[in-house]
């Protein structure tokens, strides 16, 4: 039994082999890990869209939008200026709500 393994309780105390539950048990605080932190750098993302947003700076806002945290699909360099204004706009009549 290594000496990791034992440490992380993943091993029967009978055998040295790793038991089901364990594995399961790992695997689940592993994914629950994982959601966590998806939706932390989705929160940052976000935040990153917004302050480029403010800074009224094309290129930043369209970096935010096509940054890997942002999750987002097709957006076209193409369309920069269009997103800009579009989402300035409409941060700023949500604003007003």
């Amino acid at each position: 039994m290594s000496s990791h393994a034992a440490n992380l309780g993943m091993c029967d105390s009978d055998s040295s082999f790793v038991n089901w539950h364990s594995i399961v048990d790992h695997i689940s605080f592993n994914k629950q890990i994982l959601y966590e932190l998806n939706y932390y750098v989705g929160i940052l993302a976000v935040s990153e869209i917004n302050e480029a947003i403010d800074r009224q700076v094309v290129y930043q806002t369209l970096s935010a939008l096509q940054s890997s945290a942002a999750s987002l699909s097709h957006v076209d360099a193409a369309n920069a200026e269009h997103y800009q204004q579009l989402l300035a706009r409409v941060k700023s009549e949500k604003a007003q709500v």
